[in-house]
């Protein structure tokens, strides 16, 4: 009736926001509130750059119908930056990330994975880890990588980069202070270029650094 689907069908444009959601998203897993106890099909993501925020709300509203505006966040403890918050109400996405990509609702960063109809398509996956990256990817000593608390993330994330000739080496520490194992990728600086080329990142505040931090 309104040009929107209730049903979706795997393409970059999803593979890229099954990449963005379990870089910095989440899926809630709760109830409207304490006295609504509906489930509550909410899509969250919480970034730090405005304009990566307004266009990841243009990307959803080409998906669903929805009149969601982008959300100022103001924590106000010590050395905290303005976040900005990209919250979808609907169903029937929801059921899309959820049930079909099997991604988790709820607390999901120690148990996240790449979805198996990604890893079967190698262009989904270009725009998968061009998402994870776009949210979650950055610096990391004195190039560019990933930090995950999932070992399956970083083993299928490091696959992926060995079947497009990124060469990287991969890591693992355990943070002390919560006692947790973390794990890692580190790309080698003159495979930077190769990955920027062949991974659609969307995000120009990360594509930019990472050009910068080739330079270094």
């Amino acid at each position: 009736k309104n040009g929107f689907s209730i049903e979706f069908k795997l393409n970059n444009t999803l593979a890229y926001l099954c990449g963005v959601i379990i870089g910095d998203g989440y899926l809630r897993n709760g109830t409207k509130s304490k006295t609504n106890l509906f489930k509550n099909y909410e899509i969250k993501i919480e970034i730090v750059e405005k304009e990566y925020a307004n266009f990841l709300m243009k990307h959803f509203k080409t998906i669903v119908k929805t009149k969601s505006k982008i959300k100022k966040i103001v924590d106000k403890r010590p050395n905290r930056k303005i976040r900005y918050s990209v919250d979808i109400k609907n169903k029937w996405l929801y059921n899309f990330f959820t049930n079909t990509m099997d991604i988790p609702s709820g607390k999901k960063s120690g148990k996240v994975f790449i979805p198996k109809k990604i890893l079967k398509n190698k262009n989904y996956s270009r725009w998968f880890i061009a998402g994870l990256y776009d949210t979650d990817g950055g610096k990391r000593g004195h190039t560019i990588g990933f930090t995950t608390k999932s070992k399956r993330l970083n083993i299928q994330t490091s696959k992926i980069l060995y079947e497009f000739k990124i060469s990287h080496f991969t890591e693992r520490w355990k943070n002390k202070k919560y006692n947790k194992e973390y794990y890692g990728i580190r790309l080698h600086k003159h495979s930077i270029d190769t990955f920027l080329n062949t991974f659609p990142l969307q995000n120009i505040n990360k594509r930019g650094s990472a050009r910068v931090w080739k330079m270094d």
